[in-house]
């Protein structure tokens, strides 16, 4: 179980006991699997000797996706404090 799902499972404990709680964004759950999915897509590639070409754009892919969590948690993140 991913870190942001079992965060998910917490918020939704302490809303349910009546306590303070955040609502965790599906798009951070969505974002830290397509993640995971995209590093064992690479290492399965790279087991396979698939060429550098295509394991580049995986790369590349990765970072992008990589990119687009980071700015999900900090945005998560700057909601927590305000």
């Amino acid at each position: 179980m991913s870190y942001w799902r079992m965060r998910q499972q917490a918020e939704l404990y302490k809303k349910m006991t009546g306590r303070p709680y955040k609502k965790v964004p599906a798009e951070l759950i969505q974002l830290e699997e397509d993640i995971a999915r995209k590093r064992g897509e690479i290492a399965a590639s790279k087991a396979a000797g698939v060429e550098e070409k295509k394991l580049s754009q995986e790369q590349a892919d990765l970072a992008v996706l990589e990119n687009q969590y980071r700015q999900a948690m900090k945005a998560f993140e700057s909601q927590l404090s305000a």
